[in-house]
């Protein structure tokens, strides 16, 4: 299989060559904590900003955690288990990142990334966009096409991991063995599962399934390999890309086989954010406000009633204090007025 740098000098010609060959380059630091960027951020002495600032991260990192706990909560019930332990580690499951995953996505929905170095090099997004839409005329010599797939598998065959995580893979090994005749509800789960992704892989992985899918139904592609057709070979090609054995090796091919079609046919649709999840966060967010303004109120209720104590006091203390001899002096002259004997 050749790979990018061999390419010969027609094709070369013609495509970037920044980044060109780079398929060691490594893999984008995790998002750094909220806490601590925005401590760099705030001067010392602000004591104002200081406290308005971790408010703001303290509420951040509780609506991160909604959406873990609700995700984790949607998976287990779609695959009828009580709890995922022993498939996944929650430790490994960031908030954050499916926010991120749900929140910022494109036109097209595709997740952008806050941090472009994280992107894919520029020659393999070209050379994904050339074979997304490529016509018959494209090629500027015979089996150019094919130079250009091989460049990119192998790219993404010799990254440190597999697109969907080392992490996840007893789960997405078990889908479809779970779940081998209810497709809606297999999709479900996919879904939730590429939420659970670093927006990075996520973002990888969108785009190549999408191309590859395109490449399926392309009839003016020529063959990329003789007597093999094209969705075969993308599959065969595919599966090491998208999920490998963290123990070594490629697992059961048949299955990885099948979820790597599966992916294919719902290339659009896998990396989704499931209405019911969305529902079951606007659900709890719905009860969260109600509790809370519900505190608010009697917060509000109790602080009311102190200060009209703390009033009453007052006035209390305000009245003039008169002294006893000065009261036997009124009391022995009003004793003396008319009318009152």
């Amino acid at each position: 299989m050749r790979s990018q740098v061999d390419f010969p000098a027609p094709c070369k010609k013609h495509l970037p060559t920044k980044n060109v060959g780079n398929f060691g380059r490594a893999i984008p630091q995790r998002f750094r904590s909220p806490l601590r960027t925005q401590r760099h951020r705030t001067g010392i002495g602000e004591k104002t900003s200081v406290t308005t600032t971790t408010t703001t991260i303290k509420d951040e990192l509780q609506e991160d955690e909604r959406w873990k706990e609700m995700t984790l909560y949607l998976l287990s019930t779609v695959l009828e288990r009580d709890s995922l332990w022993g498939l996944v580690d929650p430790r490994r499951v960031h908030g954050a990142h499916i926010r991120h995953n749900a929140q910022h996505v494109g036109k097209h929905g595709i997740v952008t990334l806050e941090d472009k170095t994280g992107d894919l090099p520029q020659w393999v997004l070209s050379a994904l966009r050339s074979l997304s839409h490529w016509r018959g005329t494209d090629g500027l010599y015979e089996g150019f096409e094919r130079d250009v797939f091989r460049s990119v598998i192998d790219y993404f065959q010799k990254l440190p991991e597999p697109l969907l995580t080392y992490h996840l893979y007893s789960l997405f090994s078990r889908i479809l063995v779970k779940h081998p005749t209810c497709e809606a509800t297999a999709l479900l789960a996919v879904q939730l599962l590429c939420l659970l992704l670093p927006p990075w892989q996520r973002r990888y992985l969108q785009l190549l399934l999408r191309t590859a899918a395109r490449l399926c139904s392309n009839v003016d592609l020529p063959p990329l390999e003789p007597g093999l057709g094209t969705r075969a070979l993308v599959v065969e090609n595919l599966s090491p890309a998208l999920l490998r054995s963290p123990n070594g090796g490629e697992g059961d091919e048949t299955l990885n086989h099948a979820l790597t079609s599966f992916l294919l046919d719902h290339a659009d649709e896998v990396t989704q954010v499931p209405a019911e999840l969305l529902v079951q966060l606007a659900q709890h967010h719905k009860t969260h406000s109600s509790l809370q303004l519900q505190k608010q109120e009697r917060e509000g209720k109790g602080k009311q009633h102190s200060s009209a104590s703390r009033s009453t006091e007052s006035r209390r203390k305000a009245l003039p204090q008169i002294k006893p001899p000065l009261l036997k002096y009124l009391a022995r002259h009003l004793r003396q007025l008319p009318g009152l004997h």
